[in-house]
């Protein structure tokens, strides 16, 4: 790859800067196709490098990097990646993670390969993430049950809820399983139940303002 002298980016300063060192490894790389992926393989590196995917991203330098390099190569761009999502940057504004005197044809390329696929790394990202359970519909029906004793039976009004629940991922690559509650609440549980969801509401009310 070839290019001329880097150009004025203005650098990020919420966090320490990018490895920009480790990324110029990428300029080993025999074409712009390899470099995009490398990027590819940092992203699967996030939750942590493996020999495989340290191997297989040296391999697209044409093993000319050590595997020392290639290490220190994921881990920056994944860095850079990670920073470029957070805040929904475009080409220009992956370019401005790197320093001024970064390479500038292979900042311009990583630039465009980081926006390109931000989209789709920022949804991956999200649907990993593992969460609480989550209401995903919910009915309910009043109605009337007998209630007896020894001495008599009467009618007691009751309302009966249903739940559909989504239930936490235990792994980041599985479809969580959904659950279905059912459960009955008399008029005096009805009522403390909605009182609390009440408090609650305004609560959040509060917060929101």
């Amino acid at each position: 790859m070839e290019g001329g002298g880097g150009a004025a980016h203005a650098g990020w300063t919420g966090e320490e800067p990018v490895d920009a060192e480790a990324l110029e490894v990428l300029l080993q790389a025999p074409s712009k196709a390899q470099v995009n992926e490398v990027f590819l393989l940092a992203f699967r590196a996030r939750h942590g490098q493996t020999d495989a995917l340290v191997e297989k991203a040296a391999s697209k330098l044409g093993g000319a990097a050590s595997k020392e390099e290639t290490v220190r190569l994921l881990r920056a761009a994944n860095q850079l990646i990670m920073r470029a999502v957070y805040l929904s940057l475009d080409a220009e504004g992956v370019v401005g993670l790197l320093p001024s005197d970064f390479h500038q044809a292979l900042g311009g390329l990583i630039g465009t390969i980081v926006a390109h696929h931000a989209s789709e790394w920022r949804e991956l990202i999200i649907a990993s993430q593992v969460s609480e359970p989550r209401l995903l519909d919910m009915n309910w029906r009043g109605g009337v049950k007998a209630a007896s004793n020894h001495i008599t039976t009467m009618s007691v009004p009751t309302c009966f809820v249903g739940l559909q629940v989504q239930d936490s991922p235990q792994r980041k690559d599985e479809l969580p399983p959904v659950s279905n509650i059912t459960f009955e609440l008399n008029k005096e549980e009805l009522e403390t139940m909605l009182g609390g969801l009440t408090k609650l509401r305004d609560q959040l009310s509060g917060v929101a303002q």
